[in-house]
């Protein structure tokens, strides 16, 4: 199963139908005033400088209306409900660290939505979650998670046609469509597919399991106010979070981790005798 990262607006939340319908609402601007953008920086289209869209902004989200109201685009929550259902992750990533309101009305609106999700991250950096494919509509982001080898769904929107960058989708049922394509096949046994992620991407992401863990084990340690814990310790207690996680409910990514782990401490103890 795949960890599956998606931005919001954009993808999910109708920004630019919600910031339109805040300005003729509330901000006395008229429909013609404020077109259908073609490029990424809105302001220019609709007439304003960098420090009025930016001043609109946040005055928008302060009222609680900009993230709070705001419709979903169609089909979202019903394929991102269907994904997690198939077992995929959902893992949230919005640059909405804006201001104090924006994080109470993201959840609300979520909920509000029912759109599921396992993790909620507010960053501009869309890399800092690990995910395996991430749904965008930015360019540049896109090519920032490219470049950390992520696979990308560039949802079609008219401020991102000229961009030549992740695979283009035209809507949600495509992204559904191309993540089950994606899965891994259901030949490939748990230990293959341990071996095959351990040994590939996420090694040349995390480093070595040793130099992993062993960065791990002196962060636990410095919280728990012990020393250091054992990159070993640490293995074992990775297998026992997904341990936990398959007693709660069966996951096939669940076994794969444990298999996966156990591989590491194997690869750990193999580049002690290396280093000794």
């Amino acid at each position: 199963m795949a960890r599956i990262g998606v931005d919001l607006d954009g993808c999910c939340y109708d920004f630019i139908g919600a910031m339109r319908r805040y300005l003729t609402q509330r901000k006395g601007y008229t429909d013609p005033e404020l077109p259908e953008p073609d490029r990424w920086n809105v302001w220019e289209c609709w007439g304003l400088d960098p420090e009025e869209w930016r001043t609109l902004f946040l005055q928008g989200v302060a009222e609680g209306v900009l993230f709070r109201q705001g419709d979903t685009y169609p089909d979202a929550a019903l394929t991102i409900d269907r994904l997690r259902a198939a077992g995929h992750t959902i893992h949230i990533v919005t640059d909405r660290d804006v201001h104090p309101a924006a994080a109470s009305a993201t959840t609300r609106w979520l909920a509000d939505q029912a759109i599921p999700y396992d993790t909620l991250t507010f960053s501009g950096d869309k890399t800092v979650v690990p995910v395996d494919v991430f749904i965008e509509d930015s360019p540049a982001n896109a090519r920032n998670l490219e470049d950390a080898g992520v696979q990308v769904l560039l949802m079609d929107r008219p401020w991102n046609r000229g961009a030549h960058v992740g695979q283009r989708v035209h809507g949600w049922g495509s992204v559904h469509d191309e993540v089950s394509m994606s899965e891994p096949s259901q030949s490939e046994t748990v230990l293959a597919e341990a071996e095959r992620l351990v040994g590939g991407d996420r090694r040349l992401d995390y480093g070595s399991p040793r130099e992993d863990f062993t960065r791990t084990g002196r962060m636990w340690g410095s919280i728990l106010g012990i020393e250091d814990v054992s990159p070993e310790e640490v293995g074992l207690c990775m297998i026992a979070l997904k341990m936990s996680r398959e007693v709660n409910g069966h996951k096939r990514d669940n076994i794969v981790d444990i298999a996966g782990y156990a591989r590491c401490i194997d690869l750990v103890h193999a580049d002690k005798g290396v280093q000794s």
